[in-house]
């Protein structure tokens, strides 16, 4: 987790959250971004336990065609990152 979210922010652009719901147990945070000319809109899931502590996180996004391409590009950036590591 601790190489994803760098690399998959670095990625996205334009990133703002656009509106929330949420309950004592959990959130549902509604997001957009932009990978270069495209947009994407997508949800967090995170849900609570009792004494406050996130014991859930899921991310969807839509469309499936930005979604790859956000997935490839993460993937080339935790991919380059390791090497340099070395």
């Amino acid at each position: 987790m601790q190489a994803i979210l760098p690399a998959v922010f670095s990625v996205l652009e334009d990133f703002k959250y656009l509106r929330h719901f949420g309950s004592a147990a959990g959130y549902v945070l509604e997001f957009s971004a932009s990978i270069g000319d495209e947009q994407v809109m997508g949800v967090d899931l995170v849900e609570f336990n009792d004494d406050g502590k996130i014991i859930d996180f899921m991310v969807m996004m839509r469309p499936a065609s930005v979604v790859l391409t956000l997935s490839a590009e993460v993937g080339k950036r935790i991919a380059a990152a390791q090497a340099s590591a070395k």
